[in-house]
């Protein structure tokens, strides 16, 4: 039988031995990290949101426009005035892309749609139920998420939760159901 005192040193080396192993594994881990700021063609400190494309690309949502970095440098999208294809507003609050590579942009003025393709913007438009037209998504978006089968889902304020289906170009109002009352005007903060 081995002396308690030999056993608990051979204990304490394999205790080193594992949280020397532990260390130099979780040092290795640790990713590179890198900051970009305005003076690196950021268009405004205060970015909102970011998103990585299938391309590979980093899209930047600040409060002064949307940013593409491409690993060198920024391409930066502003709104324009009188254009129709064009962002809906300069403060960008979420960024998707559906399964159709389209990205969806949400702003503090509505939700646009960037064909990376042909390189233009489009205003999103939904049916709201209320009327026979369509309605152009012009109020802040909470937010934006795309689902594997093609699905966007978009939050908007004061009217609830819209619906694009496999990236139609038009959406559809989803009411809120209360009974057998549909709702067609709420609130939604943020999805999942």
């Amino acid at each position: 039988m081995m002396p308690f005192r030999i056993s608990l040193q051979i204990c304490w080396i394999f205790i080193a031995i594992f949280l020397g192993g532990c260390s130099t594994s979780y040092a290795q881990s640790i990713p590179y990290i890198d900051y970009i700021s305005v003076e690196d063609g950021l268009s405004h400190s205060a970015v909102r949101c970011i998103f990585q494309d299938q391309d590979d690309f980093i899209w930047v949502g600040t409060s002064d426009g949307l940013c593409r970095y491409d690993g060198y440098g920024f391409k930066i999208f502003r709104a324009k005035e009188n254009s129709n294809h064009t962002l809906q507003d300069n403060w960008i609050t979420a960024i998707a892309e559906d399964k159709s590579r389209q990205l969806w942009i949400g702003t503090h003025r509505g939700l646009s749609r960037y064909n990376t393709l042909s390189g233009n913007f489009q205003t999103a438009l939904y049916h709201d139920g209320l009327r026979d037209s369509l309605v152009p998504a012009d109020l802040l978006i909470k937010d934006v998420k795309a689902d594997k089968s093609g699905n966007t889902f978009v939050a908007m304020e004061y009217t609830g939760l819209l619906l694009f289906e496999h990236g139609e170009e038009t959406g559809t109002l989803i009411p809120l159901w209360q009974g057998e009352k549909a709702i067609k005007q709420y609130n939604i903060q943020a999805l999942a």
